[in-house]
């Protein structure tokens, strides 16, 4: 059975909280963030995010 839409693996995860950033995965169901942190299930889709910085719930309210 799937469980996310989408799973970001590998990330390097900075969360907002003041945590220090560590590396994890993000699952995203229906457009929001289902799951951060040690992550795991099926996807329909799999990004391999190592390298990358991930902030998830973070808005860029700066648009144009």
């Amino acid at each position: 059975m799937v469980e996310y839409d989408v799973l970001i693996e590998n990330a390097s995860i900075v969360d907002g909280t003041g945590r220090k950033e560590f590396r994890g995965s993000i699952g995203v169901k229906a457009d929001r963030v289902a799951a951060v942190g040690d992550v795991d299930g099926d996807a329909v889709k799999t990004i391999n995010a190592k390298g990358l910085k991930a902030l998830p719930g973070f808005i860029d309210a700066h648009s144009h």
